[in-house]
């Protein structure tokens, strides 16, 4: 509840802020950015008090205040941060690798195999046919 509560109290925060800063183009960017690490460090130690993987939290976090979903990171800002958003997703393939441990992989590599196969084939399959699905909706041009 504490930790909810800080994220409330963060976004408030932001939300007065930023206007101080109308002028500035890069300013809104750059508190967004903050916003964003404190956020995401927030909702992850959430997740883990829940169970999940931190990894999990920032991942939501990113949903949660993203475009799609509350508008506090306008598209404007996402173009803004594009090259941190590079670093952010080497960083997220990062943790999730080292989330793996040797002795699970040398125990359990089999079935680890064979859920990537198995989720490869289904989205290679699934991709193909909504191809195929979305070409007769979709003039040719010649």
């Amino acid at each position: 509840m504490r930790r909810a509560l800080i994220l409330f109290l963060l976004l408030l925060g932001m939300q007065e802020i930023q206007p101080l800063g109308h002028n500035v183009p890069s300013s809104a960017a750059l508190l967004t950015f903050g916003f964003l690490i404190l956020a995401a460090y927030t909702v992850g130690e959430i997740a883990g008090t829940l169970g999940l993987p931190k990894l999990v939290g920032y991942l939501i976090a990113g949903i949660i205040f993203g475009p799609s979903a509350l508008h506090i990171v306008t598209y404007d800002v996402m173009l803004r941060l594009s090259s941190v958003n590079q670093l952010a997703v080497s960083l997220i393939a990062f943790m999730a690798g080292a989330e793996l441990k040797w002795q699970d992989v040398r125990a359990n590599g089999g079935k680890y195999l064979k859920i990537l196969g198995s989720e490869m084939s289904l989205t290679f399959a699934a991709t193909i046919a909504l191809l195929f699905a979305l070409q007769a909706y979709i003039p040719v041009l010649d």
